[in-house]
């Protein structure tokens, strides 16, 4: 859309049905590699250098995420994370994938969603997810997880989550924030 900013909109359809069952609309600040060197400079990791590539090689919830802490609607939790769950994101700066913090994220409420429904292993869907990542994360930064339970439809079994993900020990700084919605499945 511009030199500072781009745009993409995507939509998974059903095969020979024009109703959309996923969409996605997203928007980019766009930084040259010049103007990125410089705001990032302090992250810089001049041997970083890692075969594996962050959207291939799964990530465990479990094993990033510690000190989870449960309060009625609203879960607290530290995540730290080594240069090789960024790899392949972005050369020399080992950056985490906003991918990768929203699933986090994700996973999250969804252990929220355990405990507000007291369903153990609760099924789930994500039914909306509205995202804003403005900052980059860095292995050198560990983070405070923020979910809330905002509302819920107990009859349609939806259920509204308040994610953030802040640095930890500067509450202000946010890394990445997104209102998801996730709708129960009941078994068959």
């Amino acid at each position: 859309t511009g030199n500072r900013s781009a745009h993409a909109v995507a939509r998974i359809t059903c095969d020979g049905n024009d109703a959309v069952l996923y969409h996605l609309d997203v928007g980019y600040s766009v930084l040259t590699p010049k103007i990125f060197e410089r705001f990032f400079s302090s992250h810089r990791v001049d041997d970083y250098h890692v075969d594996a590539h962050a959207y291939r090689d799964r990530v465990h919830f479990d094993e990033l995420v510690e000190d989870i802490v449960l309060l009625d609607d609203l879960l607290s939790a530290h995540f730290g994370f080594q240069p090789t769950v960024c790899a392949g994101h972005f050369p020399k700066f080992p950056a985490l994938p906003v991918a990768v913090l929203m699933y986090i994220l994700s996973k999250a409420a969804g252990k929220l969603l355990e405990e507000v429904t007291r369903i153990e292993g609760v099924r789930y869907i994500v039914v909306g997810a509205d995202i804003n990542a403005e900052n980059l994360a860095f292995p050198d930064e560990k983070l405070h997880l923020i979910v809330q339970h905002k509302e819920a439809d107990v009859a349609a079994g939806r259920h509204g989550f308040r994610c953030r993900a802040l640095a930890e020990g500067r509450e202000q700084h946010l890394f990445g924030e997104m209102f998801l919605t996730l709708q129960v499945v009941q078994p068959s």
